[in-house]
């Protein structure tokens, strides 16, 4: 176990985890949005296209939003030799 003195924050990873979390989630969101219900017996029933389309976009934001915030969390370290002055 190295003590936080000798190691110091060198990166965030956010949009890498971004980026990953949007295709799992657009991915999910059509999933999602091709097995949606669609029958409606008191309104204009929708298009499988239209709920195809809305279904991976929520999916796709959502994953992405979550991603970045993941990756705010989990920042990157180096090592540091003591003594030595920070870059």
């Amino acid at each position: 176990m190295v003590p936080d003195s000798v190691r110091r924050v060198a990166h965030y990873r956010h949009w890498h985890y971004a980026a990953w979390a949007a295709g799992v989630g657009a991915a999910v969101g059509l999933i999602a949005g091709a097995a949606a219900p669609i029958d409606c017996a008191d309104c204009d029933r929708p298009s499988r296209g239209t709920v195809v389309l809305l279904g991976t976009g929520a999916g796709a934001a959502a994953g992405g939003f979550l991603g970045f915030l993941w990756g705010l969390s989990n920042p990157r370290y180096e090592t540091t030799t003591p003594g030595a002055p920070s870059p």
